[in-house]
């Protein structure tokens, strides 16, 4: 692991806090924290809070999303990260991340 090491003790000491309050702390908390973690932006964030906390709001943005949710809901016109991901959580509430796969799926699978 190399230079890795030490942000993977770190990353594991903040993953562990997590998961052993997952039912208490909310969605916000988790990502905050996470983020402190050396390497993780929002994105990986997202997807551990989605697929390793069952944080069904959470709303990972990678190219595939950013492509069809700017031609599903923006017109084909260019938008920031932040902004989509804001868009997808607001327009699918509590479920956002269920709405954010089937979205990556059906529009990988469209080429």
């Amino acid at each position: 692991m190399g230079f890795r090491a030490k942000y993977i003790l770190e990353a594991n000491k903040i993953a562990q806090n997590i998961l052993e309050n997952a039912e208490k702390i909310d969605y916000s908390d988790a990502l905050q924290e996470l983020i402190k973690i050396p390497g993780v932006g929002e994105k990986i964030a997202d997807c551990v809070l989605l697929f390793g906390f069952n944080k069904l709001e959470a709303f990972p943005v990678d190219v595939w999303i950013k492509r069809v949710m700017e031609e599903l809901y923006f017109d084909n016109k260019e938008q920031k990260l932040k902004e989509i991901k804001k868009f997808g959580q607001e327009k699918f509430g509590k479920y956002a991340g269920y709405a954010n796969q089937y979205l990556y799926h059906w529009r990988r699978n469209l080429d």
